[in-house]
């Protein structure tokens, strides 16, 4: 009975020690498989480490590209957005030309503008202008012809989902950064042809630059707060500013200029307009 009792005593004890020695086992590995994790998480880091040091040792040895000719060379922006809801607009206007950046006086030396209002052909405005004001130009003018091509179907695509939250809307934030470019990123003999031209074309083409057609997908533009209002409004303004004959009826009776360029231009470029508009 004795020795019975014994072996079950023995039994048991085996059994604990079997059981403390597979949990310390099972520490053990779970420890060296955290050790592990937490060595490949250490080498990641410091490889992207690594990496960002290289790249942003390549970008401070690479020279900043200043060509506008150039495939890499970046357009100034119009304004930074901040982190936080304020909105910083810059208090110049970027002039930017073929052979790069020169004061005005020496821009304006070699240019000179014909204050009439003849027409402007196409092709005597592009001759005139800079490489930025060309591009929105005919930025404008591929504008008109893909509007003109829907002719009377544009009702039509207004019914087509895609067209409505894709396709139209991003015509017309080309058009609204190719307008934004002449006026904020243009010599200023290249800002005068280019807003004569621009609001020529609007007066020849009444539909398709009118107020209704550049006012549609307003819901689905991918533009900050600060630029749709500052869309709507210049698009009111050109357009009935846009016929030489009634513009100073406009302004004196419908127009209020300054409120018209209150959102998304710096003061330069509301001195500008100011200037291009009253002179």
């Amino acid at each position: 009975m004795a020795n019975k009792r014994q072996q079950m005593y023995q039994s048991q004890n085996q059994d604990r020690n079997h059981m403390s020695t597979r949990r310390q086992r099972q520490l053990e590995e779970e420890e060296a498989l955290r050790q592990e994790e937490e060595e490949a998480a250490r080498k990641e880091q410091e490889e992207k480490e690594k990496e960002e040091a290289a790249r942003k040792d390549r970008l401070d040895s690479e020279p900043e590209i200043t060509d506008p000719n150039d495939p890499d060379y970046l357009e100034p922006a119009l304004y930074d957005m901040p982190e936080g809801d304020e909105v910083i607009v810059p208090e110049y206007i970027v002039e930017s030309q073929q052979d790069g950046e020169r004061d005005l006086e020496d821009i304006d030396q070699n240019r000179t503008y014909n204050e009439t209002y003849d027409r402007l052909s196409q092709d005597e405005v592009l001759s005139k202008v800079s490489v930025t004001a060309q591009m929105s130009i005919l930025g404008i003018i591929e504008y008109v012809a893909k509007m003109k091509q829907f002719k009377g179907h544009i009702l039509t695509l207004m019914a087509d989902k895609n067209f409505v939250v894709n396709e139209g809307p991003a015509m017309q934030v080309e058009i609204f950064n190719n307008i934004m470019d002449i006026i904020t990123k243009t010599d200023s003999v290249s800002f005068r042809y280019s807003m004569d031209f621009l609001l020529q074309l609007m007066c020849d083409e009444p539909e398709v630059l009118g107020l209704l057609n550049l006012s549609r997908f307003q819901e689905n533009l991918a533009l900050d707060p600060v630029s749709i209002r500052c869309y709507a409004n210049l698009m009111n303004l050109l357009t009935s500013l846009k016929d030489p004959m009634t513009r100073q009826k406009e302004l004196n009776t419908t127009i209020d200029i300054a409120k018209a360029l209150e959102y998304g231009f710096s003061e330069g470029a509301k001195t500008r307009l100011m200037n291009y508009f009253y002179n």
